[in-house]
């Protein structure tokens, strides 16, 4: 008799697993529909165009910051030439500086 009463609750719990479950099933497949929305909408963003401004901005703006760079560069050799054809200035400020310790 126990072992009998044993099987009915068994039974009574595995049905209402089948249950749980079962009611489960319509969710489980209305996010199947809205994750291949999802990949839908994604294969129709328009990847190529995307990667190709950003290319295309990517390569300007280093073009321009080379510019930059080459123009620095250039005025910096102009003023170490300017500073190698003059006398030496910071001597001239040290010998200000102790002149008028004194």
């Amino acid at each position: 008799m126990l072992e009998f009463i044993l099987q009915i609750i068994l039974m009574i719990s595995l049905s209402g697993m089948v249950l749980i479950v079962s009611r489960a099933v319509p969710r489980v497949a209305d996010n199947d529909k809205n994750e291949v929305r999802f990949e839908d909408w994604l294969k129709s963003l328009p990847i190529e165009r995307v990667d190709n401004a950003i290319r295309s901005l990517l390569y300007k703006g280093l073009r321009r910051l080379r510019l930059v760079l080459l123009k620095m560069d250039n005025k910096i050799g102009t003023y170490l030439e300017k500073t190698k054809d003059s006398p030496d200035i910071s001597d001239r400020s040290v010998d200000k500086l102790l002149s008028k310790k004194n």
